[in-house]
């Protein structure tokens, strides 16, 4: 059996399909609170923005999220205590 791993918010967004908080959730492995602590400061920032289409699942439509196509280069760093991963990621080109 083979078990994906979970990839963090940065990468899944780069690929600028939008995406609501369920599915990041579900992508990440991130607890929901834990996705809002990541999340909120990027669309206050307008790195990340609500996309125009929300999604619709039979109640109040989920709004989705993708990065901000205006915005310029995003610099994201994941550090830890044995490693350090960097992503660089131009919004305008996925």
């Amino acid at each position: 059996m083979t078990t994906e791993m979970p990839r963090g918010l940065p990468a899944i967004l780069r690929d600028g399909r939008a995406r609501t908080r369920t599915e990041l959730v579900e992508l990440t492995g991130l607890a929901r609170a834990t996705l809002s602590v990541r999340l909120d400061p990027l669309l206050e920032q307008q790195w990340v923005i609500p996309y125009d289409e929300s999604v619709a699942s039979g109640g109040r439509p989920a709004t989705a999220f993708a990065f901000n196509p205006a915005a310029k280069v995003v610099l994201a760093a994941d550090l830890g205590v044995t490693r350090a991963r960097l992503a660089v990621s131009d919004p305008a080109r996925g």
